[in-house]
């Protein structure tokens, strides 16, 4: 399954394949690949380093999906953080998000947008674009990161996530 991938490719996706395994099975009507996707984007926090002024704590907003969000709360919630702590919140329960994860961004202010990493399935939503997002490729999913987005956000991405990303060209 994975001959052709490097060492750290076959780690970090044994990682995010192990703690979509973990979270509680009452919230298995998540589909599989939401699943997956709410692993990488726990452990895409792991390989963000933040500009020193910004809070301790990063508010990851989810927007319209209500059961991502609870089974992205139930993740966070079985794995010990470590220097960072994260909060998992519905974007219309908060006016500040560090992480928002949409599929669409209608009811969001451009505040929320301008101002956050966004993870999404699409290409580039309305008013910003995303820094990470999510496609298939062979029945399989992966992700792009947007390396200029992040840079404007002045945020910086492991060379480890980097490896195992497409990039945006």
């Amino acid at each position: 399954m994975f001959l052709n991938l490097s060492s750290t490719t076959q780690k970090l996706t044994w990682l995010f394949l192990l703690q979509c395994l973990l979270v509680p099975s009452a919230l298995a009507e998540l589909k599989k690949v939401d699943k997956l996707k709410a692993a990488y984007m726990y452990n895409f926090t792991k390989f963000i380093t933040w500009p020193v002024n910004t809070a301790p704590t990063r508010t990851f907003c989810v927007h319209n999906n209500p059961e991502l969000l609870d089974f992205l709360k139930a993740l966070v919630g079985s794995r010990e953080q470590n220097s960072v702590s994260i909060k998992v919140v519905d974007t219309l329960s908060t006016d500040t998000c560090s992480i928002i994860y949409l599929t669409d961004s209608q009811g969001l202010p451009d505040d929320y947008l301008n101002q956050a990493v966004l993870i999404s399935d699409i290409d580039s939503v309305q008013q910003a674009p995303t820094v990470f997002r999510f496609y298939e490729d062979n029945q399989k999913l992966r992700f792009e990161i947007d390396l200029a987005q992040a840079n404007r956000l002045n945020i910086k991405i492991s060379a480890k996530l980097l490896q195992v990303a497409r990039l945006k060209k």
